[in-house]
């Protein structure tokens, strides 16, 4: 030990500490989700949905990037931030479960049926947020 110091030490073997336990933490705690651009054409009945990094968990088995927007609110999403500098754009995520989602990947879009509304959800790189109906 002559070349590392005591200090030197301690901070690598801090550091091996902290990255083994990220990833068994993500090894163990992290579920790999099946996600739905993966399939050519699914209809799922949503009973469970919840917010993942970033990711709309379905039924804690799919997964779908929270980027989608609703195109046609129908008041169904609901802002409820008490100041925005923006103008409130829905996303999947505003949807609250239960609902059908139809997914085609042959299609620019995701159906989503719920209370007997049809809902129309689109990817941000085929829309311009100009487009997006108030």
């Amino acid at each position: 030990m002559s070349f590392l110091t005591k200090n030197k030490f301690l901070i690598l073997y801090y550091f091996v500490t902290f990255i083994s336990f990220f990833f068994l933490i993500n090894y163990y705690f992290v579920k790999d989700y099946i996600q739905v651009e993966n399939y050519d054409n699914l209809k799922l009945l949503v009973k469970k949905a919840e917010i993942n990094r970033g990711a709309y968990i379905i039924n804690n088995k799919y997964s779908i990037d929270c980027e989608y927007i609703l195109l046609n609110n129908k008041h169904l999403a609901k802002d409820y931030a008490l100041w925005r500098e923006y103008e409130f754009i829905p996303t999947i995520c505003d949807v609250p479960a239960p609902f059908e989602l139809v997914y085609s990947k042959f299609s620019d879009s995701i159906i989503i049926y719920k209370n007997d509304l049809k809902l129309y959800l689109l990817k941000p790189k085929n829309l311009f947020i100009k487009d997006v109906p108030k």
